[in-house]
C-alpha cells in the first residue's frame, strides 16, 4: 500500500515538471525552427535541422522591429537593476526596523505592508497613466521606476520581516553588550546573518521587474522607454518564431542572476573544515 502511494506521488511529480517545462520546451522549439517548417502537415515536434536564422534576426543591425527589441531588452536591464538596489536599499532597514524596533505604529505600518499585497499592481495603471499623463511622466523610465517601486518595497518588506524575525534575539543582544551601537547591529550582524534572505528578495524584485507588462504596457508603450514584454508582443501575430527567439534570449538575465545567487548562497552555507 505505502509503495502504491509511492509510486502516485512519484507519478504526479513527474506530470507536474512535464506540465511546467513544456511551455519552456515550445519556446526553444519555435526559436530553433525556420517559419516554413511550422506549415507541415503533421508539425514536427523537434526543430530538425534547427537554425539560429530567427536569434541572427533579433541581432540584426538596421532591422527596425529587431531594434525596438533590443532597445526593450536595454531598458528592462536598467529599469529592473535600479528599481531592485533602490528596493533593498529601502525594504532592508525598514524590515529590520518593524522586526525589532518597539515605536507607536510599528503594527500599522507591518499591517500597512500586508494590505499592499492585497490588490493586483494592474489595478493601479489607470490612477498611474492619469498622475503620469498631468506631470508628463508618460514615457520616461524613471516615472516606471517609481511605479514599480510602490510594488516591490512592500513585497521586499514583507519578505524580510520574516528573514530578520528568524535571527537569534541572544546574538544581537550579544552584539549591544560588546558595545555596538543599533545602526552598527544592524550593519556588522544583522545584515550578514539576513544575506540569503535579502538575496532572495533582489531576485524576487528583479524577476517581477522584468516580467511585468501591464504598467509598461500603460506607461511606456510607443515610447523610448518601453521595456523588454511591451517590445516583443507585437511580434506573436506575424513572427511568432522570431518572438520566441527574443524571449529565449530574454531569459538570460533571471537565468544569470538565479545561478549567480545560488553559487553564492552556497558558499554562505557550506561549512569549513576545522
Amino acid at each position: 500500500m505505502r509503495r502504491a502511494r509511492v509510486s502516485w506521488i512519484s507519478a504526479g511529480a513527474v506530470i507536474l515538471v512535464l506540465w511546467t517545462l513544456l511551455p519552456l520546451y515550445w519556446l526553444f522549439f519555435l526559436a530553433l525552427t525556420p517559419p516554413i517548417a511550422l506549415l507541415r502537415d503533421p508539425t514536427p515536434l523537434v526543430p530538425f535541422p534547427p537554425t539560429g536564422a530567427n536569434i541572427a534576426w533579433l541581432l540584426t543591425p538596421g532591422n527596425g522591429q529587431a531594434a525596438f527589441v533590443r532597445a526593450g531588452f536595454a531598458n528592462s536591464l536598467l529599469i529592473a537593476s535600479l528599481v531592485t538596489i533602490l528596493t533593498l536599499a529601502v525594504a532592508t532597514p525598514a524590515a529590520y526596523a518593524v522586526s525589532f524596533s518597539r515605536f507607536r505604529g510599528a503594527a500599522i505600518v507591518h499591517g500597512a505592508v500586508l494590505a499592499s499585497r492585497v490588490y493586483p499592481p494592474v489595478a493601479l495603471a489607470v490612477p498611474f497613466f492619469w498622475i503620469y499623463a498631468r506631470f508628463e511622466l508618460l514615457g520616461t523610465r524613471h516615472g516606471l521606476i517609481t511605479a514599480y517601486l510602490g510594488t516591490t518595497v512592500p513585497l521586499a518588506i514583507w519578505l524580510l520581516i520574516g528573514v530578520f524575525a528568524g535571527l537569534s534575539p541572544s546574538v544581537l543582544a550579544s552584539a549591544r553588550v560588546d558595545g555596538n551601537t543599533p545602526w552598527q547591529v544592524f550593519w556588522r550582524v544583522a545584515l550578514p546573518l539576513a544575506r540569503p534572505g535579502i538575496m532572495v528578495a533582489g531576485i524576487v524584485s528583479f524577476v517581477g521587474c522584468w516580467n511585468e507588462f501591464a504598467l509598461a504596457q500603460f506607461l511606456t508603450a510607443g515610447s523610448s522607454a518601453q521595456t523588454f514584454p511591451v517590445a516583443v508582443a507585437p511580434l506573436l501575430s506575424g513572427l511568432p518564431n522570431e518572438m520566441a527567439a527574443a524571449l529565449l534570449v530574454g531569459l538570460s538575465p533571471a537565468v544569470a542572476l538565479v545561478i549567480a545567487c545560488r553559487g553564492f548562497l552556497g558558499s554562505l552555507m557550506r561549512i569549513s573544515p576545522g
